[in-house]
């Protein structure tokens, strides 16, 4: 494993750059289920400032040593860097079945489903427990929020930001499922307001269509971010 992972950083040093990826490759098949063996990789990877090489050994990490929690945190660094939600969301996917009792996991988890619209009656089911076992985590109120909005019900939305405390309900993250909910409703003053909070550097794809949709159903022209 580690004569082909040199091999492929030699190529890479030759600008031979297909023959490198191949050759990286290589070294992460013969790895086979070794977490040790796939640990090594991601560090050499990273000591030489290859994402894609540490991205292909964390994804094999994840895939066959699942219990290597480490390696869903730093592909969600990576995710969460080129803010690639589906790729996010393919691993909470993964993480919070990996994790049943990690109630945060649960949250990013409910969150992503909400901006991709791939809710489900588990996803949905899991948000009301975690609210309802924690009914003043701001995080698990959020959740929720997106997942009544998601489902139609953006009075419930309303009420769920609004049992906030100022601080929480001023944030982003909670100021998108307001601006949303309020649009739907129809109070365009107060989606607005809330838009604009959520309006900022370094939204996804999926953000930035959720809020345009809103704002123009809000009758209004964001400004660049």
């Amino acid at each position: 494993v580690l004569t082909l992972a040199m091999a492929a950083h030699l190529q890479r040093l030759r600008y031979e750059e297909a023959h490198g990826r191949a050759t990286w490759a290589d070294a992460v098949t013969a790895a086979g289920d070794s977490a040790a063996g796939l640990r090594a990789l991601v560090r050499l990877a990273s000591a030489w400032n290859q994402p894609e090489d540490t991205e292909a050994a964390l994804q094999a990490l994840v895939e066959r040593a699942p219990a290597s929690v480490w390696a869903y945190a730093a592909l969600q660094n990576l995710f969460a860097a080129r803010r690639d939600l589906r790729r996010l969301w393919d691993l909470h996917d993964r993480w919070v079945r990996q994790m049943p009792l990690d109630d945060q996991v649960a949250e990013r988890w409910i969150v992503l489903g909400c901006m991709l619209n791939r809710t489900s009656p588990e996803l949905v089911a899991r948000a009301e427990a975690i609210h309802a076992a924690q009914p003043n985590d701001p995080a698990a109120t959020v959740a929720l929020a997106a997942v009544r909005w998601r489902t139609g019900a953006p009075r419930e939305t309303l009420g769920l930001i609004g049992s906030l405390a100022d601080e929480e309900r001023a944030k982003p993250s909670a100021a998108l499922w307001l601006g949303l909910a309020q649009a739907d409703l129809g109070n365009r003053a107060l989606s607005r307001a809330a838009l604009l909070v959520a309006w900022r550097v370094g939204l996804s794809n999926e953000e930035i269509a959720l809020i345009q949709g809103a704002a123009a159903k809000a009758k209004f022209e964001l400004p660049p971010r």
